[in-house]
């Protein structure tokens, strides 16, 4: 873009009759920038610095156009346009692969909000945009807090899988479960199946609260199945716990107990030390045949 400059009435241009730069000449200085260099100076408070510095001046940052723009006298526009060069234009970054159910509602205004509430709570500044379809990336000023924004990436974000859950996600109850998750949370879960497994992804939290409900739900689904390996299915505890007799490879779960006597009891070692732990997890116990 042109710089756009105005002089006050009866002034020739830009100098005095002396030949000086005239201090009074003003200008209006419209720059292109990319989305995320003017989510930093967002971040930086770089609007409210230099118009403290320079009261003449007014910054003006627009993240729809795409453009930062300053208007003032000509040295203090000139002063703050350096500023923001010297701010934006050497920044510390890295690329973070996610999938494309993450990347997308990291792209959302829900999960951004979030996420600069988690960074200004931890005194971090630091802003992230999508690269494309599985790429996020992630900038700041220094290295040291690139590296704590990423921490608090990973940490709070996630993908979960349950597998071989083809029989629930044909379900009634299915449907209606994930309807009722994701508008619990939404734009900070999204839940979806592909191959015949579901799929989670967004924030820690309420990914760990969907998992409980459709866990118990596919275990429930694979108890009513036509197959015949599955002996038992009750709740208890918290757990689902599945009764097999057989092969356990078709199956998913969180923990496997074997050597149970005829009792279905476990009187030690680690078979005794998961049933003790168990929490809202499937556990399938095996019987040999």
């Amino acid at each position: 873009m042109q710089n756009v400059q105005s002089t006050r009435p009866g002034q020739s241009g830009s100098a005095t009759a002396a030949g000086r730069p005239d201090p009074e000449q003003t200008a209006c200085r419209p720059i292109d920038q990319e989305l995320y260099k003017l989510r930093m100076l967002h971040a930086l408070r770089f609007k409210t610095e230099q118009e403290e510095k320079f009261p003449g001046l007014t910054v003006t940052i627009d993240t729809r156009e795409g453009t930062v723009t300053f208007e003032g006298k000509e040295f203090e526009v000139t002063r703050a346009v350096a500023a923001m060069h010297d701010l934006v234009d050497h920044l510390e970054s890295i690329s973070l692969e996610m999938s494309a159910e993450l990347i997308k509602l990291m792209r959302g205004i829900t999960m951004m909000k979030h996420m600069v509430g988690v960074f200004k709570k931890n005194k971090i500044v630091a802003v992230y945009a999508a690269e494309g379809d599985t790429t996020l990336g992630v900038y700041a000023c220094d290295r040291s807090n690139l590296q704590r924004a990423i921490s608090k990436i990973r940490m709070g974000t996630c993908d979960e899988q349950c597998r071989d859950s083809a029989q629930a996600i044909e379900t009634e109850e299915f449907t209606a479960m994930k309807e009722d998750l994701q508008s619990k949370y939404p734009g900070l879960l999204t839940i979806t199946e592909r191959g015949g497994h579901i799929s989670l992804s967004g924030m820690v939290d309420p990914v760990a609260d969907a998992k409980v409900p459709i866990l118990q739900l596919v275990a429930r689904t694979a108890a009513k199945s036509d197959d015949s390996t599955v002996l038992d299915s009750v709740q208890m505890g918290g757990c689902t716990v599945q009764v097999v007799r057989g092969d356990l490879t078709t199956f998913h779960a969180e923990a496997i107990v074997n050597a149970a006597n005829e009792r279905l009891e476990h009187g030690g070692g680690l078979g005794k030390a998961i049933v003790d732990a168990g929490t809202a997890d499937v556990i399938i116990i095996h019987i040999y045949p």
